[in-house]
C-alpha cells in the first residue's frame, strides 16, 4: 500500500497538466501528469486514490508516493543529522576585507586588509594535520571582496590541492566575488586553481544596479561586471559554474520588462550560468537609509517577480539550488564549517564576524581551539515547533539561521520560496525541466 509523501508538492500549470515535487527528494522529484489523468482532488487532499494508479511504480521512484510503512519523521531527523555534521571540511575564507565597492546595503566596515603570510601558513597548517579525518575540503573566498586578495588565494590554493591529493581527499572550491575584477585572464587563472563555482551579483538593470553597487568613488559597476561576464560566457570551458545574484527592491519593478531581458540575455542557453533572485536585506541594520524604504518585507512582492517571469517571453535559467534538501539550513549552524577572517580570527557567520564576542575560537599553531560560541552555532531543529509538520521541512531543516534570536539579523523565518513554489515550479516547467511520468504498462 503507498501514501502521498508528505513533503510533496502539487500544483496545476497553464496547460492544466498536474506538476509534482518532493522536498526530500529535491530537483530530482519533478515531474508532471498529463491534464485528464488526474483527480484535481488531489490538490486538496492529498490522497494517493486521486493519481492513476499506472503511474505508481514511477511516482514512487520520484519520491512523490511512499512505502505506508516507511517513517517520514525518521527519515528527516537522519538527514538533518548528515546536513548539519557533514564528512566534509567547509572553510570560508576571507583572502582581504579591504573592496573595492561601497554597495549601499553592506554590512562590512573593510578595515582589515589582505591575510598575511603567517596566518596563511597557520591555517595550511590546520588543514594538513585534520584533512584525513574528513571526506574532502571545500574552500569559499570571500571578503571584502577577495580578488583584491589573489596573492593569498594563489599561495593557500596551491597548498590544498597538494594536501588533498597527498591524502587523497576530495578538493573543491568557491567565490563570492562582485566580478569588477573577474577578467577572463583572472577567471582563467582561477579555475586552474580549481575555484569552479562563482557567485556574481547583479542588481537589475544599469539604472538600479549602479544605484546600489558603486564603487569606491561613487561611480557605476554595471558596464565592467557585465562585460566580464559576456566576455567569459565566450569561453569553451564547461567546468565552472556561475550563480548569478540579483538582489531586489520595490524599484526594479519600475524596469520590469528591461530587467527580465537582461536576465534572459545572461542566462539563456548557458547552463553554466543561473540566476538567483534576493530580496535586500538589512543587514544588522546597516543599509544606506535612502534605499530602506524601497526594501521588500512583503513576500507577495517576490510572487510578483516570478510571476512576471512566468507570464513573459522570457527564457531565464532559475536556479534549482533552493528546491534541494538541507540547501535551506545556514553553512554557519553546520558543525564543520569554520569562517577564518583574514586577522587570523575563527567565525561561523559572514554577516557578524565583525561583531564583538563573535569569534567561535582561535587556531595555535594548527590546532583549533573553540569556545561556548561554537556550539551556541550549531544548528538545532527542536527550535522550530513546526519541524515535523512542514511540507518543505527537509530544505530549512527547521533553522535557516542559527543567529536568528537577534532582531537585527535575517531572522528566523520560512523562506519566500515557499510562497512562491507554484509560481517556480511552473517556470522550470516551462523551462522544460519537468517531465511527464510514463505509465506502467507492466502493471
Amino acid at each position: 500500500m503507498y501514501s502521498i509523501s508528505k513533503y510533496s508538492f502539487f500544483c496545476i500549470n497553464k496547460a492544466g497538466d498536474l506538476l509534482m515535487y518532493n522536498s526530500y527528494v529535491g530537483v530530482d522529484s519533478f515531474c508532471k501528469i498529463k491534464k485528464g489523468s488526474f483527480s484535481k482532488d488531489i490538490l486538496k487532499s492529498k490522497k494517493v486514490e486521486y493519481l492513476p494508479a499506472e503511474y505508481y511504480k514511477a511516482l514512487l521512484k520520484k519520491g512523490i508516493i511512499i512505502d505506508e510503512d516507511v517513517n517520514e519523521r525518521k527519515r528527516l531527523i537522519s538527514i538533518i543529522g548528515q546536513t548539519v555534521n557533514p564528512r566534509e571540511l567547509s572553510l570560508y575564507i576571507n583572502s582581504t576585507e579591504y573592496c573595492n565597492f561601497r554597495c549601499k546595503y553592506c554590512y562590512e566596515s573593510h578595515s582589515r586588509g589582505e591575510m598575511t603570510k603567517d596566518i596563511q601558513d597557520n591555517i595550511i597548517k590546520y588543514v594538513k594535520e585534520n584533512i584525513r579525518f574528513y571526506s574532502g575540503l571545500n574552500v569559499e573566498w570571500f571578503g571584502g571582496e577577495p580578488l583584491l586578495g589573489m596573492d593569498c588565494i594563489k599561495n593557500l590554493s596551491e597548498e590544498f590541492i597538494k594536501i588533498c591529493k597527498f591524502y587523497r581527499r576530495r578538493y573543491s572550491a568557491s567565490m563570492t566575488t562582485n566580478g569588477y575584477l573577474l577578467s577572463d585572464d583572472v577567471f582563467l587563472k582561477l579555475l586552474d586553481l580549481n575555484v569552479k563555482r562563482y557567485q556574481i551579483t547583479i542588481d537589475g538593470v544599469q539604472e538600479d544596479h549602479d544605484a546600489f553597487r558603486v564603487l569606491c568613488n561613487g561611480k557605476g559597476t554595471f558596464d565592467k561586471i557585465y562585460a566580464n561576464l559576456m566576455k567569459i560566457k565566450t569561453l569553451k570551458r564547461r567546468d565552472f559554474s556561475i550563480q548569478l545574484r540579483s538582489n531586489i527592491t520595490l524599484k526594479n519593478f519600475q524596469n520590469i520588462d528591461e530587467y527580465l531581458r537582461l536576465l534572459e540575455e545572461l542566462s539563456k542557453g548557458d547552463p553554466r550560468i543561473n540566476v538567483a533572485i534576493f530580496k535586500v536585506g538589512n543587514w544588522l541594520d546597516k543599509a544606506d537609509s535612502n534605499i530602506t524604504e524601497d526594501i521588500i518585507n512583503d513576500s507577495n512582492d517576490m510572487r510578483r517577480i516570478y510571476e512576471a517571469i512566468l507570464n513573459s517571453n522570457r527564457e531565464i535559467n532559475l536556479s534549482t539550488l533552493f528546491l534541494n534538501p538541507g540547501s535551506g539550513v545556514c553553512y554557519g549552524g553546520k558543525s564543520n564549517n569554520f569562517l577564518f577572517c583574514s586577522d587570523g580570527s575563527v567565525h561561523k557567520c559572514t554577516v557578524t564576524f565583525e561583531e564583538d564576542n563573535t569569534s567561535v575560537g582561535k587556531l595555535v599553531s594548527g590546532k583549533m581551539e573553540l569556545n561556548d560560541n561554537y556550539y551556541k552555532m550549531i544548528s538545532d531543529y527542536t527550535k522550530c515547533e513546526k519541524i515535523f509538520d512542514c511540507d518543505s521541512a527537509p530544505v530549512c531543516m527547521g533553522e535557516p539561521c542559527p543567529v536568528a534570536d537577534r532582531e537585527d539579523t535575517v531572522g528566523k523565518h520560512c523562506s519566500y520560496f515557499k510562497d512562491c513554489l507554484d509560481i517556480v515550479l511552473q517556470i522550470f516547467d516551462k523551462n522544460g525541466k519537468v517531465d511527464f511520468l510514463k505509465e506502467d504498462t507492466n502493471g
